[in-house]
């Protein structure tokens, strides 16, 4: 029996890879989206 489990997901995100990046790195983003967060 195979006991390795996979879960995959796929997401379109409509922004330019510039604007997905900023949101990664950008502290006052970053607060918006992970609660709790003082980045």
């Amino acid at each position: 029996m195979d006991k390795d489990l996979k879960v995959s997901k796929s997401i379109t995100i409509n922004a330019t890879a510039e604007q997905v990046w900023d949101a990664l790195v950008n502290p006052e983003k970053i607060k918006k989206y992970l609660f709790g967060t003082e980045a």
